[in-house]
């Protein structure tokens, strides 16, 4: 029976199944296709912009797991700080 305690398991155990019937390569395509909507829709096109969020989300969640020690750029700035996605941002 599908819950809210058992949809993770479902839905590793459909996308799995997809790779098996269609293969990597079009689960491949599937990542492409978002990566790029979410570029246009969130970054105004800018890869590098997209990339770079996501680097820096990244980096922040690690600090938070491991809690390292925080770091700072030249101009005293934390490299690794939390960044709201651009969907998040409320326009004033």
């Amino acid at each position: 029976m599908f819950n809210k305690h058992n949809a993770a398991q479902h839905g590793s155990k459909g996308g799995r199944r997809t790779v098996e019937r269609h293969g990597r390569e079009h689960m491949a395509q599937i990542g492409k296709r978002g990566f790029q909507a979410t570029t246009e829709r969130h970054f105004g096109g800018c890869v590098e912009s997209h990339k770079r969020w996501l680097s820096q989300k990244g980096l922040w969640e690690y600090w938070l797991q491991t809690g390292i020690p925080m770091r700072y750029d030249r101009d005293g700035r934390a490299i690794y700080r939390d960044i709201p996605h651009p969907s998040q941002k409320i326009p004033f």
